[in-house]
């Protein structure tokens, strides 16, 4: 069994029910990702926030395609062609469902910039960003619903 490790822990690896984890405001209701400490809500600026897992299905919003290397700490290894060329990767902004905001997140492996039109059905998967000796480092990602 190849060892999961989450990029960051704000999101539940359930390959069947994959989620991010945000915060919710108990007082007006107002959802945040990635979790905050206070209300940012100016009517409201409560501290009181729960955990809430976020919906993972949402309608695409924007996208982007980059072909340009980020600078370290980026791993680029799962980015790269077999020639060891930058193939460029695709930012993905998906309004979710129930809540209503925006979470951006790179397009899932095997779809391309081609597939995806603002407006259509897309959801949330848990991929490897790169994998080493340590095991699959893990991060969020958007896939259409074809």
């Amino acid at each position: 069994m190849v060892n999961r490790i989450p990029v960051v822990n704000w999101f539940k690896d359930d390959p069947q029910d994959p989620r991010l984890i945000g915060k919710q405001c108990k007082n007006c209701g107002t959802y945040y990702f990635p979790a905050v400490k206070f209300c940012r809500n100016p009517k409201c600026m409560s501290d009181e926030l729960v955990d809430v897992e976020l919906s993972n299905k949402g309608k695409l919003w924007s996208h982007s395609t980059n072909f340009y290397q980020p600078p370290e700490p980026f791993v680029a290894e799962p980015f790269l062609d077999s020639e060891g060329n930058f193939k460029g990767y695709t930012v993905c902004i998906v309004t979710l469902e129930k809540e209503q905001m925006s979470i951006a997140g790179q397009l899932a492996s095997g779809y391309t910039h081609e597939q995806i039109k603002t407006g259509m059905d897309m959801e949330l998967v848990i991929e490897p960003l790169w994998t080493d000796e340590e095991g699959e480092h893990t991060e969020w990602k958007w896939k259409p619903v074809l």
